[in-house]
């Protein structure tokens, strides 16, 4: 395998049999035993070997690649949940220094509308239900909140926009950590609802991947169609492999996709790497995905074998 370790670059290798390879799966930087799981969990090689008696090889494959895409959104959620996160001692504090602070006739005047710290609320619940959707953070009912801040009294709604602020700004704080992770994961369900015909895609970091037919019936990636199977596995095998400075090899990435699919694969490859320092490299006989890269395309047909000597 090749090693990249002094360059600083990242290698992932998906074969022609759908075979994972490099260093963010074997021993590199990114999805390394600590990141699949509990230190006592079975690393992916180890997994693929015990699991190999279980499934035919191409659909364990299909199902690590799933597994690990998974453990990636749960392990950039993890790190992002502690930035914009208050505790509570930290949130009463800064209640307490903005009271203190606040001069009494700032106390005194309510410059701060009924409607104002209610339209705010309602725009973070409705930011909210952007990630709640995925897991990232729970629903916010805001109801009863609501409901008491419209029956406030004038006198009231300087305090309770001092006490009230800590908590939308840590709110919002949490939720702009969140912000690329969300759209990666909403980037990721949205271009398989759109490959896949008559079926919903949702993906959330407690549930995991979940795939239902329009009469509602669940199906496990593996009684997807061929087709289906190999783009959910490259679009795995792309988020996962998101990292700066990442080489992402594909061979044959044509394989059993119809010529539409062929076509709209490249777009959605960079959708899913959008963000991150990446390269892509694909070997490839299909004219629908060389067709429009042409000035990208690099022929090896023609190239004559090394000498000994060379």
């Amino acid at each position: 395998m090749l090693s990249f370790a002094r360059t600083g670059l990242s290698f992932h290798y998906l074969s022609d049999t759908r075979r994972v390879e490099g260093s963010l799966i074997s021993g590199g930087p990114g999805l390394t035993r600590r990141m699949l799981g509990a230190p006592n969990e079975l690393s992916f090689a180890e997994r693929m070997e015990e699991e190999e008696q279980e499934l035919p090889l191409p659909e364990q494959h299909l199902t690590n690649s799933v597994d690990i895409a998974i453990q990636w959104f749960r392990q950039r959620a993890l790190s992002a949940t502690n930035i914009g996160y208050t505790s509570v001692n930290t949130l009463y504090r800064d209640i307490i220094n903005r009271i203190v602070k606040a001069r009494p006739s700032q106390q005194e005047a309510t410059p701060t509308k009924p409607d104002e710290l209610t339209r705010a609320l309602i725009d973070l619940k409705e930011k909210n239900s952007a990630f709640a959707r995925f897991g990232l953070t729970p629903e916010l009912d805001v109801k009863d909140i609501v409901t008491n801040l419209e029956a406030a009294k004038p006198e009231h709604l300087s305090m309770l926009d001092t006490v009230f602020r800590p908590y939308l700004e840590g709110h919002a704080a949490r939720l702009d950590a969140l912000e690329e992770l969300q759209r990666v994961m909403s980037s990721f369900v949205s271009l398989l609802c759109e490959f896949y015909s008559h079926k919903k895609v949702s993906v959330h970091l407690e549930k995991g991947l979940q795939i239902t037919t329009d009469t509602g019936h669940e199906l496990e990636p593996t009684k997807l169609s061929s087709g289906e199977k190999q783009l959910l596995l490259l679009f795995c095998n792309a988020i996962s492999s998101r990292q700066d400075r990442t080489i992402l090899m594909i061979d044959e990435p044509e394989i059993s996709l119809n010529v539409k699919w062929q076509r709209d694969l490249i777009p959605a490859l960079l959708t899913c790497m959008a963000g991150t320092s990446f390269q892509l490299i694909l070997a490839t006989h299909s004219v629908e995905l060389l067709g429009r890269y042409q000035d990208y395309v690099t022929p090896l047909d023609n190239m004559r074998e090394a000498k000994p000597n060379e």
